[in-house]
């Protein structure tokens, strides 16, 4: 089957043969050459020359042809965005990266003008560059915003320069890398250290090691290390020295390689060994090949919480006035216990109380010597208790005492006949002698 090129050739061979024949022909005639042979061997020179070349015109069309888009092939097909740009600022040809990146179609590109697509704030700017292009300096490397056709920025580097025909510089060839993903990350490593800085938690970076490669201002105070002494240490050194850690590493480890997470309460230690409760988020952070690259540790002191926690449980479980437990906190502890006895089949003791005499003190003295016979009263039950019984004031002259791990019932009743022997001793408050009985 004969091939289009070669029918093409053929095509150009004739057509080149017959004008160059004709031409011959006129060309006698013109001559004043009155005999004229239309005899084959007449026309064989024109034949042979015009077909020759034609054929020869049409391959060097082809070639060119060819040459042409393999050079559309490859400048569509690279990443660098070019344009050539006349000197009216017109789009004389953009390449498939710039109509990619800018999103707009070949038909809006005919009716672009090179200020369309500039970032306002560098219009001015750019379009000085483009007059001194066109005087012929050489400007170097160049940095400049385009605006695509959806109003997103686009972050360009590179070079342009001047092209010439023979009325002189009529326009700009230019050569652009997309550098928008490269500034983006510039712009994120920038607010990133940022956050990394101002974070008022702490945070560690640590390698896959646990070694500690990175730490923020806040987890230096926090913890009283300055960097250099940071960088390296194992942050076992500063979150896991107690017993605890024994049975909490394996969960941490556990939940990291599962989850990629770990959240929890942990003691942490300061440089000079204080330890002091904070709340721990660890995150894994994998590489492009899904592997570990490091762990990002937020920290965060919660000493005052904790403080506080225990001030709100001291005043809902605690009596204000002689610190002695509550009424709840009496109530919640005996329902533990009854619950624990009947586990363990062991024993306790519960004693109930009330002051003989109280009423006529307060009525004699006023209610700040009361109160500050309860407090001297309390401070003695409490010295006749064991560590893990508990003495608690019920109402306002009445008290509760309950004794853990009993054995034998005479040991009650000896520290019950104590109880009252020690309580029923006179009380001196600002001078003032007082007794009272239970």
């Amino acid at each position: 089957m004969i091939s289009e090129k070669a029918i093409r050739y053929f095509i150009s061979f004739s057509a080149g043969a017959l004008l160059l024949s004709f031409f011959s022909f006129f060309q006698k005639r013109l001559l004043g050459i009155t005999e004229v042979s239309f005899a084959p061997k007449a026309f064989v020179i024109p034949v042979l020359f015009g077909g020759f070349a034609g054929l020869a015109i049409a391959i060097a069309n082809a070639r060119l042809r060819e040459s042409h888009a393999q050079l559309e092939d490859y400048l569509n097909h690279i990443d660098d965005l070019v344009q050539i740009v006349s000197r009216d600022q017109r789009f004389l040809y953009v390449n498939q990266a710039w109509r990619d990146a800018l999103q707009y179609s070949p038909e809006e590109i005919k009716h672009l003008k090179l200020v369309d697509i500039l970032l306002p704030e560098k219009a001015d700017a750019c379009m000085q560059l483009f007059e001194r292009i066109f005087r012929g300096e050489q400007i170097g490397e160049i940095e400049s915003v385009f605006v695509a056709k959806d109003g997103s920025k686009i972050y360009v580097r590179g070079s342009s320069n001047v092209g010439c025909t023979k009325e002189g510089a009529d326009r700009t060839r230019g050569i652009f890398r997309n550098i928008t993903a490269d500034i983006e990350a510039q712009e994120f490593r920038r607010l990133s250290a940022k956050i990394f800085e101002y974070a008022k938690d702490g945070l560690l970076v640590l390698d896959v090691n646990r070694k500690i490669m990175m730490s923020n201002p806040a987890f230096l105070e926090m913890s009283g290390y300055d960097a250099k002494e940071l960088l390296g240490m194992d942050a076992k050194e500063l979150f896991l020295r107690e017993k605890y850690a024994v049975k909490i590493s394996p969960q941490i480890r556990a939940a990291l390689e599962k989850e990629k997470s770990w959240r929890g309460e942990i003691i942490a230690y300061k440089k000079d060994g204080t330890p002091y409760p904070c709340k721990v988020l660890v995150n894994t952070v994998d590489s492009l090949r899904d592997e570990t690259d490091c762990y990002i540790c937020l920290i965060r002191d919660i000493s005052q919480e904790k403080k506080h926690e225990a001030e709100l449980q001291r005043l809902a479980w605690y009596d204000h006035l002689t610190q002695l437990s509550n009424r709840s906190h009496f109530d919640r502890f005996l329902m533990d216990l009854l619950e624990t006895a009947q586990e363990n089949k062991s024993y306790f003791a519960l004693f109930f109380m009330d002051l003989d005499g109280f009423k006529k003190i307060n009525d004699q003295h006023g209610h700040a010597m009361g109160d500050l016979l309860l407090r001297a009263f309390a401070k003695r039950l409490q010295s006749n208790i064991r560590e893990g019984d508990l003495v608690a004031r019920i109402g306002g002259d009445e008290f509760g005492i309950v004794l853990r791990n009993i054995e034998q019932k005479e040991q009650v009743c000896a520290i019950a006949q104590k109880i009252v022997r020690q309580v029923s001793a006179p009380y001196h408050i600002n001078g003032t002698q007082l007794r009272v009985g239970v």
